[in-house]
């Protein structure tokens, strides 16, 4: 009996001392919580950064200390690969953008800063009180991270540790697929290497490294935080009539017996400057007030970076054709330490050292307007090969030195400009329009007059590749597509041509339509948007293809 009431007395005892303790761990991590003096938390030993955010770094920590007048905004987050050990290990190569960045907001209480991820999809129609509360109780803003406040600073200013956010792989925006990424991510090997703090964006380059059974792997990853403009541009309505990319927005009101889809097209803000309206509004032609800067890589082989500067520009003369000059320029990678190709408000074109025979044209916008934060063109290293081989199949019989295995650097610099003023379109926010050619007749492609005039086809984002209709006794027929077709200018105006004093998307509707009913007879101007896998609603769209006559242009193609 005694034996047995010793045992039940140590057993509460035990029980005892363990509430205890959990209360006075709790106790423990309650004053580590506990906000502290500003000095206490930004002592001297660290280095501060100011900014958008006032970014204090020491050897194991990173804090934020934010505005009061930031909370509350929109902020665009994303995370590219700066650095890669191989490229060829998980799909991933310097310079990419797997995921769409994401919108996120940052709210407080009196303890913590919370970053919230509002949806950008599903709106409430304006003037719509009715429906206002039933809206709110199905649509809560999810919060991503909790932050404690670790100090006030100055002017109400929060200071917060970021160290483990930024430290981790973070889901929304890892720059590798769910399926595919390269191992476990080893974090002692893992470290914060370099930040840069700008007015209205913050890079964070850290380095990765992934064991595997086999060869570890290693990332140099930027993330990007962004600080989007209070008031977002005017979005402008698609329209499948011409060929930009686009995203929906569902609306719901009390005026509608069902809810409202709005596609808004993606494409960069191009407005001429303040001191510059009137001009403009006469018919001059002027300077943007922010020229779409495209910055190339200094990794081009230089034989190459010509070719593709003039490639980018040739959109240039669309512009102008809507009264902007310059409005495109591309310029080498600068020789400065400083400059961050990742930054996520560069747009760049990046040179990837691999066997990939392809190239490719993307763009990240700001989801509450479509507009082009930055985009990037992506060439692979063989893709040149490609560029080779499809000259040589589809010229070889009207022009000698496409039967070269080896191009001059003059026929290659033409073949390089091309594809690059093909990816820049793709940049801007174009699709592909596979149903420009068709505009053409069959016999007008060995005109030499035509083709001088109107090329190969009408749209650069045609896949119509090269001039395989043309015979020897053609001379001097144009072989090439034009750097900027007929189809590609108007598809600038539609998206680009500045419209003052218009401040809803639907008030523009009237003016956008007028311009297609001008061409509604002119098949220069027609475009069919392709479904999966290429495939279009239209028998005239059809990828590597030329001319209204497929039955007629193959007797040419077979005497090759």
């Amino acid at each position: 009996m005694i034996q047995k009431i010793t045992k039940l007395t140590f057993i509460v005892i035990l029980i005892f001392f363990n509430i205890t303790k959990s209360y006075a761990e709790d106790d423990k991590k309650s004053a580590n919580r506990k906000i502290k003096p500003y000095e206490k938390v930004i002592t001297p030993d660290f280095t501060s950064q100011v900014g958008m955010f006032t970014v204090h770094r020491s050897e194991d920590k990173l804090y934020f200390e934010i505005p009061d007048s930031i909370f509350k905004r929109d902020f665009l987050m994303a995370s590219r690969i700066a650095k890669v050990s191989n490229p060829s290990r998980g799909k991933a190569y310097a310079g990419e953008l797997r995921k769409n960045p994401v919108m996120f907001q940052l709210s407080h209480d009196k303890k913590n800063v919370y970053l919230l991820v509002p949806n950008v999809k599903d709106q409430l129609g304006e003037k719509c009180e009715d429906i206002k509360n039933a809206f709110d109780r199905n649509y809560l803003t999810p919060i991503l991270e909790t932050f404690p406040i670790k100090a006030i600073g100055i002017d109400s200013a929060l200071v917060i540790d970021v160290t483990e956010f930024f430290a981790k792989e973070l889901p929304l925006v890892t720059p590798f697929k769910s399926k595919g990424k390269p191992g476990k991510l080893d974090k002692d090997a893992s470290y914060l290497s370099k930040v840069q703090v700008f007015n209205k964006n913050i890079e964070l380059q850290s380095y990765f490294n992934w064991t595997t059974s086999s060869t570890p792997y290693r990332t140099l990853v930027n993330r990007s935080i962004v600080l989007l403009d209070k008031e977002p541009m005017m979005p402008r309505l698609d329209d499948r009539r011409i060929n930009y990319f686009s995203g929906s927005k569902t609306y719901f009101d009390d005026k509608s017996t069902t809810s409202r889809n709005e596609s808004y097209i993606h494409r960069y803000r191009m407005e001429p400057k303040k001191e510059d309206i009137e001009a403009y509004l006469a018919g001059k032609i002027v300077e943007p007030q922010k020229p779409i800067v495209v910055y190339i890589d200094n990794g081009l082989p230089k034989r190459w970076q010509k070719y593709v500067k003039q490639g980018i520009e040739d959109w240039q003369m669309a512009f102008e054709a809507i009264g902007f000059k310059n409005a495109i320029v591309a310029e080498i990678f600068p020789d400065d330490p400083e400059f961050n190709p990742d930054n996520l408000i560069n747009t760049t074109f990046r040179y990837v050292p691999n066997t990939t025979v392809n190239a490719q044209g993307t763009r990240w916008i700001d989801p509450r307007s479509g507009e082009i934060i930055k985009g990037d063109i992506i060439w692979f290293g063989d893709v040149i090969e490609k560029l080779h081989d499809w000259r040589l199949v589809q010229c070889g019989q009207v022009e000698e030195e496409a039967r070269q295995k080896t191009f001059s650097d003059e026929l290659m610099g033409r073949l390089i400009r091309y594809a690059a003023s093909h990816e820049m379109g793709h940049t801007l926010g174009f699709e592909h329009n596979m149903r420009a050619s068709y505009a053409y007749p069959v016999d007008s492609l060995r005109s030499v007059t035509f083709t001088k005039k109107y090329g190969t086809t009408p749209s650069i984002m045609d896949y119509a590749r090269y001039n395989y209709i043309a015979q020897p006794e053609d001379k001097g027929v144009e072989l090439t597509p034009p750097p900027v077709g007929i189809f590609d200018i108007f598809a600038i105006k539609y998206g680009y041509q500045w419209l003052p004093d218009i401040k809803n998307p639907n008030d523009e509707f009237e003016i956008l339509n007028s311009w297609f009913l001008e061409k509604a007879n002119d098949p220069m101007y027609r475009f069919t948007p392709q479904f999966a896998m290429g495939i279009s609603g239209d028998p005239a769209s059809q990828a590597e293809a030329l001319g209204d006559d497929a039955v007629k242009a193959g007797p040419t193609v077979s005497k090759t």
